[in-house]
């Protein structure tokens, strides 16, 4: 309890290491990282830059089910699509990366465009959009587009809006 004047830690060991291999990550280095932790329905979901390919990213989803001993984490969010990190203006910050639960299948994550403001507006492209995503299945739906860092991100169950807000 955070009342009690004697609080304590554990640290629980997992496989994040060995399943996110980026050293950007590790670094420190500027922009690439966590981006968002969500606990929802027993399960620990963590955005993060997603390495698809040396120099290429994405903001990728890992999951793991609550376990105070030990944490598997598995890709859940990790598609092939990427912005190299030397092609234009790419900026690791406008990443979006939020988590939140939408209903008792599925959560919904914001993926920023990296300033690559094009890709915002292509339907085909996972960049600049709101996403709905199947934590069973991990299959995705587009469900807004045209969104440049979106970070905030909220549902109202009762009256059934999404509120984003973006930096």
């Amino acid at each position: 309890r955070l009342e009690d004047k004697n609080f304590t830690s554990k640290v629980i060991p997992s496989n994040f290491t060995q399943l996110i291999q980026d050293k950007n990550i590790y670094m420190g280095v500027s922009g690439y990282g966590i981006k968002d932790l969500s606990i929802s329905q027993n399960k620990i979901f963590l955005s993060f830059s997603n390495q698809v390919s040396p120099n290429c990213y994405n903001t990728g989803i890992i999951a793991a089910d609550l376990n105070k001993e030990y944490l598997n984490f598995r890709k859940i969010f990790s598609p092939n699509e990427c912005i190299m990190n030397n092609s234009g203006e790419f900026y690791p910050f406008s990443a979006g990366g939020r988590i939140i639960e939408f209903d008792e299948n599925n959560i919904l994550f914001s993926h920023g465009e990296y300033l690559m403001r094009d890709l915002a507006q292509n339907k085909d492209s996972i960049f600049g959009k709101i996403i709905k995503i199947n934590n069973q299945s991990q299959e995705y739906e587009i469900i807004s587009m045209g969104h440049r860092n979106p970070q905030g991100l909220k549902y109202d169950q009762l009256n059934n809006i999404i509120y984003i807000s973006e930096h």
